[in-house]
């Protein structure tokens, strides 16, 4: 074709200019006939895309909010099976996610749809390729299904939207999993995106090698692992039948590959020259105050906790840690205030942030979708006029998104006003999504800093 790539137009225009670099360039005049086509089969996408995120939104979070309406489904581990409540929520969960489903057949359908004769016909190559619509970028949501025909290709564009629903829903419920599995609902059989109904429920689901419910532990020997597969050499831990365990079956680095102790390199339990400790199969990197596998000293910034080393928290210089690890941070009270809780205060305070943050995750697609969608309409005989309208309204997007954050900040934790921030980083388990954000410019870390970080990895 001789236009420019449409798909690094719309790329461009959704994650660059979003973000605010520079603008794209108008194609040339006189495009082909195909090229409006392609135009016309990347807007009927669209608008079955922004179907297929809206709904599939809404079904799951009706799913949770249904879990959350039942009580000691956050406290207890009730399931469908032998919980009234839940059974019924189950019953209202699979119908909302059977209404999804619609949505995502029809993004399913729109590969065959745009290289059949009619309005919007291309060829497959068109329809795959760089120059079209270049949706085999989406393969590595699905390598076993490929990219080797539209069907195919839009199957996986129809699981890569769904998965950037169930992202955006783990991030404001990191509990997720967990309430579905309690309905038992699975989301993703193959647990690509949300996963499989909850490891750690006591019960062998799917394909999991054991589940020992709360015994489950990636640090305790002979114990069912957290992801539920059974222990094996490899996995960092050193069981009963086991030398050494470094985290890996390799040759050659003080444990073998069959986790026996290997002599002369580190590992063997002497210190060499160029090491700082060695311990051998006691070494671990999972341990608090162990050697480390690689025969360095406990530190901050190695991920484990090192009591005997001064250190009471990591990762460092994270919302929940100073950079030296000594410290964890203290959250003042702001608008949480220190209570307890009950655990219908849970539910309420979990429900609420669900919510607010669906609402921001529609309305900032929707700015993002206004943004390419006006490039996109620059693209055939546009020029640059055309798309210097569309870079400013992309701007004006951004900074619309900017403002809805900060006022979702406020009203994700609303309801939120009986908890103590260590019950939202714990009993709501939002510890994870503290640990990963960076300390604010100035002050102490805030509650408002927590939640904007929730929508920072929603957006």
């Amino acid at each position: 074709m001789s236009h420019a790539p449409i798909t690094t137009l719309l790329l461009a225009t959704l994650a660059r200019q979003l973000a605010l670099p520079a603008a794209v360039h108008p194609v040339a005049s006189g495009v082909p006939p195909e090229a409006r086509r392609l135009l016309a089969c990347q807007a009927d996408v669209g608008r079955a895309a922004r179907r297929l995120l809206v709904r599939r939104d809404l079904a799951i979070v009706r799913c949770l909010d249904l879990a959350l309406r039942c009580p000691g489904a956050l406290a207890g581990t009730p399931t469908s099976a032998n919980d009234a409540c839940l059974a019924a929520g189950a019953a209202g969960c699979a119908a909302a996610l059977a209404r999804a489903g619609t949505a995502e057949r029809d993004v399913e359908d729109m590969g065959p749809r745009c290289t059949v004769a009619g309005r919007t016909s291309i060829s497959p190559q068109a329809f795959l390729g760089d120059d079209g619509l270049a949706v085999e970028r989406d393969a590595p949501f699905c390598p076993d299904l490929g990219t080797a025909s539209p069907a195919d290709a839009s199957r996986c564009q129809s699981l890569a939207l769904a998965c950037q629903v169930d992202a955006a829903v783990r991030a404001s419920v990191p509990r997720a999993v967990e309430l579905l599995g309690r309905l038992g609902i699975a989301l993703d059989e193959d647990g690509r995106c949300l996963g499989s109904p909850a490891c750690g429920n006591g019960e062998i689901d799917g394909d999991e090698e054991c589940d020992d419910g709360a015994a489950n532990s990636d640090v305790l020997p002979d114990h069912c692992r957290t992801d539920c597969t059974e222990p094996r050499c490899g996995d960092g831990v050193v069981d009963s039948d086991e030398e050494c365990d470094d985290g890996n079956q390799t040759d050659g680095d003080g444990c073998a590959a069959d986790c026996t102790v290997e002599p002369g390199v580190c590992g063997n339990g002497v210190v060499d020259d160029d090491e700082e400790c060695d311990d051998g199969a006691a070494n671990s990197d999972i341990l608090p105050d162990h050697c480390r596998t690689d025969c360095t000293a406990p530190s901050c910034g190695d991920g484990v906790v090192d009591p005997a080393h001064g250190e009471t928290c990591e990762p460092p210089a994270t919302l929940l840690c100073t950079a030296d690890c000594r410290s964890r941070l203290p959250f003042p009270p702001g608008p949480l205030r220190a209570r307890a809780g009950a655990p219908d205060d849970l539910a309420r305070c979990q429900q609420g942030i669900a919510g607010e943050a669906a609402r921001f995750f529609r309305d900032s697609r929707r700015l993002v979708e206004r943004c390419v969608m006006g490039a996109t309409r620059c693209v055939v005989g546009g020029g640059d006029a055309c798309l210097a309208r569309a870079s400013a309204r992309c701007v004006a997007a951004a900074t619309r998104r900017d403002t809805l954050r900060a006022r979702a900040v406020p009203r994700l934790g609303s309801g939120c006003g009986a908890l103590s921030v260590d019950r939202l980083l714990g009993a709501l388990a939002f510890a994870d999504t503290a640990s990963a954000c960076p300390l604010p410019g100035s002050g102490p870390p805030t509650p408002a800093d927590l939640l904007g970080c929730v929508l920072d990895q929603i957006q």
